[in-house]
């Protein structure tokens, strides 16, 4: 196997770790440059295909709502493009050590919010809650943990879905304040001490059942599996979390590993602010420049982090100054992810036909920009040997 040339990727969110990932497996050399922590903090890791109509309503089949939008695909028409990039995800990160189910789904799962709602999603780690039909649970009231309040969660649940909700509160322990959120919790969980503790207030709390227990997502960080399994030994039966909002302990998990994942794989990370970037250099704030074959700008983030906003309604590329699309009706144009000898490559944008905010396909926005922008920049690094 040839080595496929050398790019710097600016920005650690999702697309930028999913495209330097593709750069690293075929034996490309990648500096990704970042200032701040990316957008993994602000969501709990579920990877979305698409979960709603323009009209509000839940999508069941992603699929079936692509092969009837063909406008929103691009030149990506049929479904097993779409498995086969979903397939890389789930091979790519249980290699990276984040449990992912054994098979791509089919069809959109259901998860409950954290204010007791169900809403689709379609890739999720192992540790959130998800199932097919909804059936009678019992949410953990956690001190402190404004987020999550689980005698609002499991009315709004039992509200919507006519199941069952139960609800027990855990006891304090020792060194606890009432200021803890829940990466408070998940710190302390991932300790021998905090694990012990758990072990001992389930035994001394939970009467026997046979429903899921439900956490927030508080069961460690670098340690959750280990913090699971105490919970389910002692409960002898299934414990799973619900995402809470920012920081996103599920967000963070996943960003840990990955980013350990790509230093492994002799990624260099560097942690410093791009003020300018052109086809293959960038200029960072204190100065220095550094070169490359290619650049590509991963810095749109969730709700479009990264972008500003003027009055008129443009866009602006906070690296280059350049804007790229109107707020509108698509609400972004196209943004050249491909265009390598034009422009600056961008990718995890939003993109024509595409809105994460209000169709939840944002997951799949990252994953089919990832791929289209490594294609291209194969071709790229290729042409440019042979001249």
């Amino acid at each position: 196997m040839t080595t496929c040339g050398d790019v710097i990727v600016v920005g650690r969110g999702p697309a930028g770790l999913l495209f330097s990932s593709l750069v690293a497996q075929n034996r490309g050399s990648v500096i990704l440059v970042a200032d701040a922590q990316g957008s993994f903090p602000l969501w709990g890791g579920q990877w979305d295909f698409c979960n709603y109509t323009d009209d509000g309503e839940h999508v069941l089949d992603p699929y079936q709502w692509w092969q009837q939008h063909p406008s929103a695909w691009d030149e990506v028409r049929d479904a097993s493009t779409w498995t086969l990039r979903w397939q890389h995800l789930m091979t790519l990160w249980q290699e990276i050590g984040i449990p992912v189910p054994d098979r791509v789904p089919k069809l959109n799962r259901w998860m409950v919010t954290p204010l007791g709602q169900l809403r689709p999603t379609y890739w999720v780690a192992n540790w959130h809650f998800v199932m097919e039909r909804p059936g009678p649970l019992v949410f953990v009231d956690v001190p402190g943990l404004v987020d999550f309040r689980a005698e609002v969660v499991a009315r709004v649940y039992t509200a919507t879905t006519g199941q069952m909700a139960k609800t027990f509160r855990l006891a304090v322990p020792s060194g606890w304040r009432r200021d803890w959120h829940a990466l408070n919790w998940a710190w302390f969980l991932d300790s021998k001490a905090g694990q012990d503790w758990l072990g001992q207030a389930l035994r001394d709390q939970v009467r026997a059942g046979e429903e899921a227990v439900v956490f927030p997502q508080i069961l460690g960080v670098d340690h959750c599996e280990e913090v699971l399994e105490v919970a389910q030994r002692v409960l002898g039966r299934p414990v799973a979390e619900v995402p809470l909002p920012p920081p996103a302990v599920g967000g963070i998990r996943i960003q840990r590993r990955w980013e350990y994942w790509l230093r492994r794989h002799g990624i260099q990370l560097v942690s410093a602010r791009v003020t300018a970037a052109n086809r293959h250099s960038v200029t960072l704030q204190d100065g220095r420049a550094l070169a490359a074959d290619a650049v590509v700008l991963a810095t749109g983030g969730i709700l479009g982090g990264g972008l500003e906003i003027q009055p008129s309604g443009s866009v602006r590329n906070t690296v280059t100054g350049a804007v790229i699309g109107t707020l509108g009706d698509q609400l972004l144009g196209a943004v050249g992810h491909r265009n390598w000898d034009e422009s600056v490559p961008v990718i995890g944008r939003m993109i024509q036909g595409w809105n994460p905010d209000k169709r939840g396909n944002g997951g799949a926005m990252n994953l089919w920009t990832a791929h289209v922008a490594y294609q291209a920049f194969i071709g790229h690094t290729a042409l440019a040997r042979e001249n």
